[in-house]
């Protein structure tokens, strides 16, 4: 069995592991939601091509895996926060 110190060291270092997957997904959103809008600016400047089109899907789908990856991670913190008593 493990000593209450040890215990008490994987429990916040879990925590802090959580935490700051949640604020790098955070950060990821972010930067995802910054090239998205990059992407739909260059086709509303009147770049109507292919490549355009193509850039602002290719942004869209990076955006929605950020959007998703930073849920999980988020509700994985909440849900960790919930256990301290």
């Amino acid at each position: 069995m493990l000593s209450e110190k040890r215990q008490s060291d994987l429990y916040w270092s879990e925590a802090e592991a959580l935490r700051q997957t949640a604020s790098d997904g955070f950060a990821a959103v972010q930067i995802a939601h910054l090239r998205y809008e990059h992407a739909l600016e260059i086709v509303e400047d009147g770049a109507l091509g292919a490549e355009a089109i193509l850039a602002v899907r290719r942004q869209g789908h990076e955006y929605a895996e950020a959007v998703t990856r930073y849920s999980n991670a988020a509700m994985a913190w909440l849900a960790f926060m919930e256990t301290i008593k």
